[in-house]
């Protein structure tokens, strides 16, 4: 588990942060961006297991990062999942509605 970008939290199954990780390490140490974004990634992870009801402690750190409280919502991204403040989740979702609906439009194959 780590922090993600927007104030999230993303958590990989191990295999697949390897990947990201190697992806993260092979960036250009010349570039600041590059070395802001391996400090992020990897300063932010904890690995965490889960117990026998398949719950998981999440670092007050993390917590702090993306404003977790109470209640979380969890969604699943292709290879990860985010946890995610919910009123951050619906502000982000509300803000990317309509640029979602007009790429979905726009990514459709003509019909002829």
């Amino acid at each position: 588990m780590t922090q993600g970008q927007e104030k999230c939290l993303v958590v990989w199954p191990p295999e697949v942060f390897d990947v990201e990780a190697d992806k993260a390490a092979e960036r250009s140490m010349t570039d600041k961006a590059a070395r802001g974004y391996q400090r992020m990634f990897f300063s932010g992870g904890d690995e965490v297991v889960p117990d026998k009801q398949g719950r998981v402690s999440i670092a007050a750190s993390l917590r702090d990062y993306a404003g977790l409280e109470r209640d979380v919502v969890v969604i699943g991204v292709r290879n990860r999942l985010e946890i995610w403040n919910p009123k951050a989740w619906d502000d982000y979702q509300a803000a990317e509605l309509e640029r979602f609906a007009d790429l979905d439009e726009s990514d459709q194959p003509h019909q002829h």
